[in-house]
């Protein structure tokens, strides 16, 4: 949920955020053991940068295990959070009449009364969130130094800043949990985290009982969509590979957003059956299935990072975006076009071979 502040805007409200901000206070002088409440901020909109955030969550908590972490989400994103044992509090920023959201959920971290609001950055800074840590409470506010991001303006609504001194070809995850290391917290275990849940797991289980997926059947998940038009990989290219996977003895479900239904048209239209094409799932479903999958395909979009945090074999298609930047942790095998940025350019035999790679060095064939 965007507050779609127009440029102008901005520049009239970073002045209002800066008065009685507070004196600037050192990373070395700020104690978080002698705090007992912490609000986090991150990217709210996108799937994958929130995910790429709870190994940072997970390294505060296990550092400061007294101390209570709330976190403010997206509606979109609440599911990431929802089951995180890091957490004391989900503040979720809900859909609606925006201005009226956003003021609920400030009143709401402000009554809960953090002793400091962290600002979680790793690619661009968000007015949204630098309302939102103004408009906390917390006496201490930290983020990196927004230089680097091309909004150093926006430091007035900070009053703790750390500088950013990672290289800018640095991993995403290092990014994102580098600015707790002035206080004591290292990130040791680097793998993203979403916890489905019990609703979610036997949602999972109607679902593929529905598309006749007995326990004892290797399926294979293909995602085609992305909302970056500049990660989407032909359809024909797609069902190539899902062919492949039959021929190979798999059952090859695809799954779509809630945006993708001309997609789900096509694959109908090129004679896919319709059981193999599943029904839209939230994240917290879409994670459970995946845990009962042999091997995922998918570009790199949110739900690539969805399938890094259960474990499931995965052949990434990457096309601007830098696998040695963007890709989590796990077993992925990145097939990329990164130098030209056109993931139109991967041709389906490239795709095909890493599938049979990563089948043949996990689990085996069916």
């Amino acid at each position: 949920m965007r507050l779609g502040l127009a440029r102008g805007s901005r520049r009239l409200l970073y002045p209002l955020l800066a008065l009685d901000a507070g004196p600037q206070r050192q990373p070395s002088g700020i104690r978080f053991e002698a705090m007992r409440r912490i609000v986090v901020l991150r990217e709210l909109y996108t799937l994958g940068d929130a995910l790429v955030a709870t190994p940072a969550v997970r390294a505060l908590h296990r550092a400061y295990p007294d101390l209570e972490i709330g976190l403010v989400a997206g509606w979109r994103n609440a599911a990431v959070w929802r089951h995180n044992p890091a957490l004391s509090r989900l503040f979720v920023l809900g859909a609606g009449v925006k201005p009226v959201r956003f003021a609920e959920t400030a009143r709401d971290v402000r009554a809960w009364g953090p002793d400091a609001c962290l600002t979680l950055v790793s690619i661009r800074c968000h007015a949204t969130l630098d309302m939102l840590a103004r408009m906390s409470g917390a006496p201490v506010r930290i983020r990196y130094d927004a230089e680097r991001f091309g909004g150093a303006h926006s430091n007035v609504a900070y009053n703790c800043i750390v500088p950013l001194r990672l290289p800018r070809e640095a991993h995403q995850i290092d990014v994102c949990s580098g600015v707790l290391q002035p206080f004591g917290v290292e990130v040791v275990d680097r793998s993203l985290e979403l916890e489905p849940g019990p609703e979610a797991e036997e949602r999972a289980r109607q679902v593929l009982r529905a598309a006749e997926v007995e326990d004892a059947t290797p399926f294979v998940v293909i995602h085609p969509g992305s909302k970056q038009v500049h990660n989407r990989w032909p359809l024909e290219r797609f069902l190539e590979v899902r062919e492949h996977c039959v021929r190979a003895g798999f059952r090859a479900l695809l799954s779509f957003g809630p945006s993708e239904e001309r997609a789900r048209a096509w694959f109908v239209g090129s004679g896919v059956p319709a059981h193999d094409l599943l029904p839209p799932l939230a994240i917290e479903e879409l994670a459970a299935l995946l845990r009962r999958a042999r091997l995922l395909v998918c570009p790199d979009t949110g739900v690539l990072h969805v399938g890094a945090t259960t474990g499931v074999p995965i052949v990434g298609l990457y096309g601007s975006g830098d696998p040695a930047v963007w890709q989590p942790p796990g077993r992925i095998r990145a097939v990329s076009d990164h130098a030209r940025g056109n993931v139109r350019a991967i041709e389906s035999a490239c795709v095909i071979r890493e599938v049979e790679e990563l089948i043949a060095c996990t689990a085996g064939p069916p």
